[in-house]
């Protein structure tokens, strides 16, 4: 059965996005001060997942100089496919 057409209008990204980010505080693991440094405990089978979730991201950073042309996602495709 085909699914019927609603009258609302298409979401955008960052609306996908942001309500796929909704995380409670309770739901985060409580953090431990050690020194000067700030220890949150990952529990190894999230750690994994995690990994696996990332396993074929590419996660950069674009320097441009002052006064470089912008680059549209597809210019910058282009470019890394050369590499």
């Amino acid at each position: 059965m085909p699914a019927k057409p609603t009258n609302t209008p298409p979401r955008s990204f960052a609306q996908v996005i942001h309500d796929s980010c909704d995380v409670q505080i309770s739901q985060l693991p409580s953090p431990l001060i050690k020194g000067d440094s700030l220890n949150i405990k990952i529990m190894q089978e999230e750690y994994e997942k995690g990994l696996t979730d990332c396993k074929n991201n590419l996660h950069g950073r674009l320097l441009l100089n002052k006064g470089d042309n912008l680059m549209t996602a597809r210019d910058l495709s282009t470019e890394l496919s050369k590499i």
